[in-house]
């Protein structure tokens, strides 16, 4: 019976020797005894070296302000409301009238079915409340889309004056 591989944790303690004794003697002894795990443990010991060869550089003096200034660049500014009003309005036109051609054809499409009274014209009215809920859900949706629009809008014309100014 072999045992149960060590997990990666347990493995870098082994590596960095913060292994606890029992813990320790019981995972050298499974490396000892498991290539996949001799290999995972080589890995760790390549990387821990390829990272120590790497030269050490210190940041530039003026780093932080070259950071600071590109997200002041990338900041939408304030927007005048002229920004978006017009497109809200123009949307907000344009889900109207969508919306009710919609309802107009399906009121029409019910109302110009010749039905008889009886259950079939009662199924009509159950689907026209339907047509309804759709429409309602459907207006809904679209509000929530154009209280989004609005700062959309603003966050495509600051990026394209930031691009515009580079």
């Amino acid at each position: 019976m072999t045992s149960p591989h060590p997990t990666s944790s347990e493995l870098l303690d082994l590596h960095f020797g913060e292994a606890p004794g029992g813990r320790r003697a019981r995972t050298e002894a499974h490396v000892g005894a498991c290539p996949e795990c001799r290999e995972e443990l080589a890995s760790m010991e390549w990387l821990d070296r390829s990272l120590a060869a790497l030269p050490e550089e210190a940041p530039p003096a003026d780093g932080l302000e070259r950071v600071m200034d590109r997200i002041a660049d990338g900041r939408p500014g304030r927007a005048s409301r002229a920004g978006w009003l017009w497109p809200l309005a123009a949307t907000l036109g344009g889900v109207a009238t969508g919306a009710g051609a919609i309802y107009a054809a399906g009121s029409r499409l019910v109302a110009s079915t010749p039905v008889a009274p009886g259950p079939l014209l009662e199924s009509a009215r159950v689907v026209s409340g339907f047509g309804l809920a759709a429409v309602a859900f459907f207006a809904v949706g679209s509000f929530v889309t154009l209280a989004l629009a609005p700062a959309l809008l603003i966050e495509a014309q600051s990026r394209a004056r930031a691009l515009a100014a580079r």
